[in-house]
């Protein structure tokens, strides 16, 4: 889904923004 893969994105830049 298009929205688990948002979901996915987001998660990843907020951890490397970390």
């Amino acid at each position: 889904m298009i929205l688990k893969d948002m979901s996915m994105l987001i998660s990843s830049s907020l951890i490397l923004m970390v």
